[in-house]
């Protein structure tokens, strides 16, 4: 082998170290909030055209509104969500719009199952998390209307035979959302890919392990959703 090939393999294993190495160390050490909502109000921060249609068409397909909620993130995270809960009251909607640096909106499905997992469709590549434990599964579902993303999510979920855990306290809707949350983190502590940082068990960072697992896994669904210009995979 010449020295040519070797400082070309030598280049190439470079790149792909660097390609790996900052995305599991962005994922080791960013800091998480199990629950990022603050207390329902009636009125957002700042009214957003993507957030204020969706609640007029959320509400117009049956669903209740429950409230708008600032990001308890704060610093870069300047946003807003619109939390709504389905007819049947076994899907949580919350709308989304506003800054991270950079403008983003999207809106997220929620549903628990009666096995303790969670199924969840949203419009937007930003909202998707992957989760290798499996506990959460994520359909990306580009639909520009709140309808259309919301039959998306309903036809899913019989594929996928989920049987519903529903919201069915009136009332404390948002505190049983809470509950699937808190839930799914800890079965993530559990399988040893997260860390809770705070004795509240509050707020979490993934583990070395988890990072890695999480970091390769999204790299190879972005470039795959990227050149599928988001139809494959559909779940992740």
């Amino acid at each position: 082998m010449d020295s040519d090939t070797i400082l070309g393999i030598g280049s190439m294993l470079l790149i792909l170290t660097l390609v790996l190495i900052v995305p599991i160390l962005t994922y080791r050490f960013e800091k998480h909030m199990v629950w990022q909502y603050g207390e329902p109000e009636a009125q957002p921060q700042r009214h957003h055209p993507y957030t204020d249609s969706g609640v007029v068409a959320a509400t117009e397909a049956g669903f209740s509104f429950l409230g708008w909620a600032r990001d308890l993130r704060g610093g870069v995270y300047q946003v807003d969500h619109a939390l709504l809960v389905s007819p049947d009251r076994t899907t949580m909607a919350v709308i989304t719009a506003g800054s991270l640096l950079i403008p983003i909106a999207g809106t997220c499905l929620y549903t628990g199952a009666a096995d303790g997992r969670f199924f969840y469709t949203t419009n937007s590549q930003y909202f998707v998390q992957i989760d290798v434990s499996r506990n959460s599964t994520s359909r990306l579902a580009l639909e520009r209307t709140f309808g259309g993303l919301w039959q998306r999510h309903q036809s899913w979920l019989q594929e996928m035979a989920v049987l519903p855990r529903p919201f069915g306290r009136s009332g404390h809707e948002l505190e049983d959302f809470r509950i699937l949350r808190t839930e799914h983190y800890r079965a993530m502590a559990h399988a040893g890919l997260i860390s809770y940082i705070d004795a509240a068990a509050s707020r979490w960072q993934f583990t070395l392990y988890g990072a890695t697992r999480t970091a390769i896994r999204s790299l190879l669904v972005g470039i795959m959703r990227r050149f599928t210009l988001g139809r494959f995979p559909k779940n992740a």
